[in-house]
């Protein structure tokens, strides 16, 4: 049985411009997609933009702010929580969801974010080293139980490779990666932490699970500093953005519905 022939397309300005809109129109249909949830006891609105703190959330114009108002509220099972689509949430702590919750947006427009990842868009949060090419993280990311395991760059147009050692000191060798603009193989040899970085937007991490002060993240990036090169650069380290809640009767959670979230 013969195979069929593989049809390829030089991919042009023109035509990678083609794919980027369609997708860009496909994702934007995703993002404001209507909710469609049946909530049955108390539904709590919480919003970014317009709620506080000390509201009582149980109508949009009284809304709350915060999702430490919303762990810290007893809720019950058939209650509802609605996230106000267009905010979007940094996120440091989960949001806890117990049995028979609904987790849902209201509202128009995009589905609301919850964001786990750290902000680094900033030419501020990057800074030059005796490497050529390298560049340093300012700021600590909090160390062991935040570890980085990607960058993510223009919102996902390109990615960060994560480089780390294996037990002989040597690097890991993933072969053939791609970052999003370029493949590349990645280069074998000793371990050295920010010296052995050496290809475009390869990164690693130096974290303790010891000592929380050793936290260093260095970058290479062929073009310069990186917030000045993507309009974006957002790490992603270690953590959830939603954590389910055991019932204490029967040991896990249950009958939840996570409807129309952007995480």
């Amino acid at each position: 049985m013969s195979k069929k022939p593989v049809i390829y397309e030089l991919a042009s300005d023109e035509l990678v411009k083609k794919y980027i809109e369609e997708s860009d129109a496909l994702i934007r249909e995703i993002l404001e997609a209507k909710s469609e949830v049946e909530i049955s006891g108390t539904t709590y609105y919480v919003s970014m933009s317009e709620g506080d703190y000390n509201n009582d959330g149980l109508s949009p114009e009284s809304a709350w702010k915060t999702i430490e108002k919303v762990n810290k509220t007893e809720k019950k099972p058939g209650d509802g929580i609605l996230l106000k689509r267009g905010d979007e949430w940094r996120m440091r702590d989960a949001l806890d969801i117990t049995s028979g919750i609904t987790l849902s947006a209201y509202g128009e427009g995009k589905k609301p974010r919850l964001n786990g990842s750290i902000d680094t868009s900033n030419a501020d949060d990057w800074e030059e080293t005796e490497y050529e090419n390298v560049w340093h993280y300012t700021k600590k990311t909090g160390g062991f139980m935040h570890n980085v395991g990607c960058i993510i760059f223009d919102k996902g147009r390109a990615w960060g490779v994560l480089v780390t050692p294996v037990k002989s000191g040597n690097r890991r060798d993933n072969g053939i990666v791609f970052n999003g603009f370029e493949r590349y193989e990645c280069d074998k040899g000793v371990f050295e932490w920010e010296k052995s970085l050496s290809n475009n937007l390869e990164f690693c991490h130096k974290i303790s699970e010891d000592d929380p002060n050793v936290d260093e993240l260095w970058i290479y990036c062929r073009e310069g500093n990186p917030g000045k090169v993507f309009s974006s650069v957002e790490l992603a380290d270690r953590g959830s953005l939603v954590r389910l809640v055991p019932d204490p009767e029967i040991k896990w959670s249950c009958d939840i519905v996570v409807d129309n979230i952007d995480m």
